[in-house]
């Protein structure tokens, strides 16, 4: 459960809220001028965070680049053209022309 606590009682009792951030693995939303601030959280879950963000940025890029290589074939294809017989080189190329 989301714990609330204002800016001054973070303050005074910064070890106490760590600890208990830390045990209960629940973050905790920092009040300023009765508006949440910030939120504390453990570092785990920061770490578990970035890495589905990576695998997420991963995936989207090989997801762009398999829909690329199949639009590329199209084009290809409709220019008469057997993605067999032509090179990286001759590939750029005719991207360069198209």
């Amino acid at each position: 459960m989301l714990q609330l606590i204002n800016i001054s009682q973070a303050r005074a009792k910064l070890s106490d809220v760590i600890a208990r951030i830390q045990q209960t693995g629940e973050p905790t939303v920092i009040i300023q001028d009765s508006k949440p601030v910030v939120v504390i959280y453990p570092y785990e879950e920061e770490m578990r965070r970035q890495q589905k963000e990576t695998q997420d940025w991963q995936d989207e890029y090989k997801k762009a680049l398999e829909d690329s290589k199949k639009s590329f074939q199209k084009w290809l294809a409709k220019k008469g053209i057997d993605v067999q017989d032509i090179d990286e080189d001759q590939a750029y190329e005719l991207i360069k022309q198209a």
